[in-house]
């Protein structure tokens, strides 16, 4: 009996043609893997994307200006707030001033009906801003009319000058006109300059602060 031979040709072109159907099987089987390059890119998808990341930078931009605007405008809105309040409480300041001018000027009315044999004398006919001195009368001892007189001046203008800055009161009275009585004091002012509406008559020549005196006067007839 004769053997095989070790090495057919006929086998083995036989088992490479097996081995070649097999593997090309097997790459076709595999996804075929399209190269990005610029010819296989599809323009209109490239300027898409393109928009999408210039418009995200720009609402990111958007988003910042929006927010410094929304915080120039709090600030001028509590400026003004600010300027507000300090106005407000320059005039609730003067109200206040006049309010103790007013009863500063009724007080000395009534301490002359009180001592009316003092004012038909005419004691209170020329009353200074000067208080002078308190009687040595008073607390302990009755005091007369004109001593009366001396320590209504001294009490009224002492209070004045207390309540009032730079406050100071005067009375006077004429045989032909009532008595008069003025309480005068000082506020502070700024003059009357182009690029503010002031008060005329301020000791300030410029914008800066300064004082100004005002007075309440009242008159009646006993």
């Amino acid at each position: 009996m004769r053997a095989a031979p070790l090495f057919s040709p006929a086998g083995s072109i036989a088992g490479g043609l097996q081995f070649f159907w097999r593997y090309s099987a097997v790459l076709l089987s595999r996804p075929r893997e399209i190269p990005c390059t610029s010819a296989t890119r599809d323009p209109r998808r490239v300027r898409h994307i393109k928009t999408i990341a210039q418009s995200r930078t720009r609402s990111k931009g958007s988003s910042l200006l929006e927010v410094l605007i929304a915080i120039l405008v709090t600030a001028i809105g509590l400026l003004g707030l600010a300027k507000l309040h300090a106005v407000g409480l320059k005039y609730n300041q003067v109200s206040y001033l006049r309010g103790i001018a007013t009863q500063q000027a009724y007080d000395m009315s009534d301490r002359m009906r009180a001592n009316l044999d003092a004012v038909y004398a005419g004691g209170y006919d020329a009353v200074t801003a000067a208080p002078g001195t308190e009687p040595t009368c008073y607390p302990t001892t009755a005091c007369s009319p004109t001593e009366m007189v001396q320590h209504d001046i001294y009490a009224w203008n002492t209070a004045n000058a207390a309540l009032l800055p730079g406050g100071s009161g005067t009375v006077t009275h004429s045989a032909t006109t009532p008595f008069t009585i003025t309480v005068s004091w000082t506020e502070k002012c700024t003059a009357a300059v182009a690029s503010n509406a002031g008060d005329t008559g301020c000791s300030s020549t410029s914008a800066t602060a300064g004082t100004i005196t005002r007075t309440f006067t009242t008159s009646f007839q006993l």
